[in-house]
């Protein structure tokens, strides 16, 4: 009965920390937009959070990504690059996580005044600690 209780404690503990980590990581995202990518819009003043969700990638997924590249790739060059990052990637932790992906949806002014739906895809990659923008809204 004890180690049933103490399994449920650690299993319990083990989700608080993970969840506590992608909050901790969506709490930078959100900062990391309002900080540094809001003054890039019209009217910054009429940002509004909506959305934020995350996905994770991890060495498995460049690995699949980069065989089914090499699948397609006509130019040998190309081919050549893609199966050394094929033979490095298969040296490393298949489930390292390598980046997340970030899509932050939100409300905002456009040009002409009017207030549009729309989102953005923010990368963060562990190793650098940085964030990428990847899409923006078109500011028109």
């Amino acid at each position: 009965m004890k180690s049933r209780h103490i399994l449920l404690l650690a299993f319990a503990s083990y989700l608080f920390v993970g969840c506590k980590n992608e909050t901790s990581l969506k709490d930078k995202a959100e900062k990391f937009v309002k900080d540094s990518v809001l003054i890039s819009f019209n009217d910054p003043k009429s940002f509004e959070l909506v959305s934020t969700t995350i996905d994770t990638f991890q060495t498995k997924d460049a690995l699949k990504n980069t065989q089914d590249f090499l699948k397609y790739a006509s130019d040998k060059e190309d081919s050549a690059n893609q199966l050394k990052k094929i033979d490095s990637l298969k040296l490393l932790n298949q489930d390292a996580i390598i980046n997340y992906q970030f899509t932050i949806g939100y409300r905002a002014k456009n040009q002409m005044g009017a207030l549009v739906l729309d989102n953005m895809l923010l990368f963060y990659h562990p190793e650098t600690k940085r964030f990428k923008v990847i899409k923006l809204q078109d500011k028109e």
